[in-house]
């Protein structure tokens, strides 16, 4: 009985010791998924030639185009892109954004872990992140260069710094669901079930009332420009 126990515990060992090999390989495994159903020549199309053209204005302005447009997180960050990489042809762009569409999707594989072992063992959160890079409506998403793969990587990592017992990576967390609110506005619903986990978490007091003015302050600051 206790030869077992101690081979079990030997396993555990063995397998948490190569959890980053074990990562890499699930990301490994969802880009090629993600690259087998990767379609180079097929234009972008509705919502996501609207981010392609503001990221392009972006990147060749310098600055924001002077024309408004919803959910402008996305081409913001694609802008970056664009402006480090120069070709001839648009469609390279478009090849370009659905790259970093792509790229996030797979990334996100290592919040997922992380905000599984919050509630799961490490093994057991390994499957978490498996589940998900194979996902068949995440791949899907991800191949459209639009705001969802961000929206994601974002909104996972905000909720794993969110359950942290640290004020400062609870902090944080408001700052970064303000960052995928500017990429997702529906993401402002997640802001206010942070607001109402928090004051059910630290319930009444004088001290968590400011801390969470200040929290609040800090999605606020994040969101206003």
């Amino acid at each position: 009985m206790f030869r077992d126990k101690n081979d079990l515990e030997l396993k555990e060992i063995w397998f948490l010791k190569r959890t980053p090999i074990i990562l890499g390989l699930i990301c490994l495994l969802g880009l090629s998924l993600r690259m087998y159903f990767f379609a180079p020549d097929i234009p972008l199309t509705l919502d996501a030639l609207g981010y392609f053209w503001y990221a392009n204005d972006m990147s060749i302005l310098g600055h924001m185009p002077n024309y408004s447009a919803s959910n402008n997180g996305w081409p913001v960050f694609l802008s970056v892109f664009f402006s480090i990489f120069h070709f001839d042809n648009p469609l390279q762009y478009m090849i370009l954004q659905k790259s970093v569409s792509v790229s996030l999707s797979v990334l996100t594989v290592v919040p997922v872990y992380l905000l599984c072992t919050r509630f799961f063992p490490k093994s057991y959160s390994i499957l978490g992140s498996l589940f998900f890079v194979i996902e068949p409506h995440v791949i899907q998403n991800s191949l459209f260069g639009i705001t969802e793969p961000l929206s994601i990587l974002l909104s996972i990592t905000a909720l794993f710094f969110f359950l942290s017992k640290n004020d400062r990576l609870v902090f944080l967390s408001f700052g970064i669901i303000a960052l995928s609110t500017l990429v997702r506005t529906e993401n402002l619903f997640v802001f206010f079930g942070f607001c109402i986990s928090y004051i059910i978490r630290y319930k009444y007091s004088r001290r968590s009332i400011l801390k969470f003015c200040l929290a609040v302050s800090i999605f606020i600051l994040v969101l206003s420009p």
